[in-house]
């Protein structure tokens, strides 16, 4: 049996949209509103922790268990709000990053993506991507990660124990069975990425005071460029 919404073309009732009758019982269908889940997105503010902006990526599984990461700016740091790492508080994007990348060798490995970060951005904004590394990543006591997340969740023994946790509930969306934690740690390396990218891009654009001087100053960068690469063919 499919149910007949009361407002179709069988029906001569025209105010009441969504409606049903199963059973004998009124069902009525409700629109809800809310932010679609494994897709990353970028937000104005946070008012909780007053992150402005900030990215946030909402993780489910085919069981239908779900995580949350938000990575954004406040008072002029990254900060990252992660439940399954510290609930109800913020931690420092250094200690979230290093909850990933916890060896010696997997640190090195995760400085050397984000010098190709850096490499890969466009030239105008790769000084500004450059400061956002060396404040919140590179200038970090790389030995403290540990006491300092323990300093706020008491529940972590060891950094064995932060790796089980990250293996099994942050980003919940990788397959079921997939409990990389490197592999996680380049996922979150690049949500990082994109935030980074809109500050960079945010600052660029306040240097100039109308949106005809930015586009002025791009068309010259545009030349510019086709004048070397011309120069460069002709060489």
């Amino acid at each position: 049996v499919v149910p007949l919404m009361i407002t179709s073309a069988h029906t001569n009732i025209v105010d009441l949209y969504g409606t049903f009758i199963v059973r004998g019982a009124k069902k009525i269908v409700n629109m809800e509103e809310r932010i679609a889940y494994n897709s990353a997105f970028l937000l104005a503010k946070k008012k909780m922790f007053g992150f402005e902006p900030y990215l946030e990526f909402k993780s489910i599984n085919r069981f239908y268990k779900s995580s949350l990461v938000d990575i954004g700016q406040k008072a002029g740091g990254i900060q990252v709000y992660c439940p399954e790492l510290l609930q109800n508080d913020h931690l420092d994007l250094y200690i979230v990053l290093r909850a990933f990348f916890q060896s010696s060798s997997e640190y090195s490995y995760m400085c050397m993506l984000c010098e190709r970060m850096q490499q890969s951005t466009h030239e105008q904004l790769r000084i500004r991507f450059s400061e956002l590394l060396h404040h919140n990543i590179y200038n970090r006591n790389s030995e403290r990660w540990f006491e300092a997340l323990r300093e706020k969740n008491e529940k972590f023994a060891t950094a064995e124990h932060v790796a089980r946790v990250v293996e099994e509930n942050v980003f919940i969306h990788f397959d079921a069975g997939t409990t990389d934690r490197i592999k996680k740690g380049v996922f979150f390396l690049i949500l990082m990425r994109h935030l980074f990218h809109h500050l960079c891009v945010e600052e660029f654009r306040r240097t100039f005071e109308t949106k005809q001087e930015l586009h002025a100053y791009l068309r010259r960068s545009s030349l510019e460029q086709n004048d070397t690469r011309r120069t460069i063919n002709r060489s």
